[in-house]
């Protein structure tokens, strides 16, 4: 899989919340470049939880590709992640979580990225991951659905805290 191979990092010790969709201009201020964007959250070591209404994701973390070509320089990538706490699975929908929609970032291509979408109230578990070249950018996809050990191996024990957990989304 060379979207992987060509990963190198991802680093954050915090979340900040926005105020406002990704590519919409915050009041009173100009547009901030979706490159700038992502080196500035990579440089505060920040990942994002996208404001409520926000199409296609809730999250947005910076990642660092480092290219195989050693005459190219590494560059500033995205892993999206759309959480959904509902009954039935709907794989289908991370097939729309694509970086080139308009409320993400249009004008940055080129770049592998990575798509999660974790459907936690499902009942059975899933998971799945595949890559996608069928858009202008590579993308990793995962999914995953359930909350138990199944999809989550760290919840094995104690079984208590898979039924709290599961408690929280229903």
């Amino acid at each position: 899989m060379l979207i992987i191979a060509i990963l190198n990092t991802t680093n954050f010790s915090h979340w900040i919340s926005m105020d406002y969709d990704i590519t919409r201009k915050m009041q009173g201020l100009n547009e901030m470049p979706i490159e700038e964007w992502t080196r500035w959250h990579w440089e505060r070591t920040s990942a994002v939880q996208c404001c409520h209404g926000q199409p296609r994701i809730d999250k947005a973390i910076p990642v660092y590709f480092k290219h195989q070509n050693p005459n190219r320089r590494p560059v500033l990538s995205h892993i999206l992640i759309s959480d959904k706490a509902r009954i039935s699975s709907q794989k289908s929908d991370l097939d729309e979580v694509k970086r080139e929609h308009r409320s993400i970032a249009p004008d940055y291509s080129g770049l592998p990225y990575i798509a999660i979408l974790v459907d936690l109230a499902v009942d059975k578990s899933d998971f799945d991951v595949w890559v996608d070249s069928s858009g202008s950018d590579m993308c990793l996809r995962v999914y995953a659905s359930g909350l138990d050990a199944t999809t989550y191996p760290f919840l094995k024990d104690p079984v208590k805290l898979t039924r709290i957990l599961k408690g929280l989304y229903r």
